[in-house]
């Protein structure tokens, strides 16, 4: 990870499916740690691959605010090619959105991370897994490991 991120990106991008859930949360606690970490200057937006306009759901809503993060007031967006283009940094939540980022824009792969590859309990493979219509255990368990990653990717971005 290191190794890709030679200097400070300047812009980051959390994407995922709907951009309902996971990557907006994401980008809330991304933020967060940045303005913990004393960190300021880096641009943070998240984007979904599908169904611009859509609030998030009630449980997403609930877990993040337990958590501190105020998803109330979110809207999905959908992903561009030139919003890809414009970031230094795009991270997904799956294998198959980062082989479709790279696909479908032609970013260099060093410009797209997993995040779950960043877990430090990796045991749960590299996807984080869509919560969207599943149980409110499963936003738990969705949005504990989004937390543990960033966190992780706020510790690189900083060393």
């Amino acid at each position: 990870m290191q190794s890709v991120l030679e200097s400070q990106p300047k812009s980051v991008l959390f994407l995922c499916q709907g951009n309902a859930c996971r990557s907006p949360f994401a980008a809330a606690v991304f933020d967060a740690e940045l303005a913990k970490r004393g960190i300021d200057g880096i641009r943070v937006e998240s984007a979904g691959l599908v169904a611009p306009g859509r609030p998030s759901p009630p449980q997403a809503i609930h877990e993040a605010q337990r958590r501190g993060v105020d998803l109330s007031a979110h809207r999905s967006r959908i992903v561009t090619t030139r919003l890809i283009r414009s970031v230094e940094l795009a991270i997904v939540m799956s294998p198959e959105q980062a082989r479709t980022v790279l696909r479908v824009t032609g970013t260099k792969p060093a410009r797209v991370i997993l995040l779950g590859d960043l877990d430090p309990e990796s045991t749960h493979g590299r996807t984080i897994v869509d919560p969207m219509g599943g149980p409110d255990t499963l936003f738990v368990e969705s949005f504990d490991r989004v937390e543990r990653c960033v966190r992780e990717l706020a510790a690189v971005i900083v060393a």
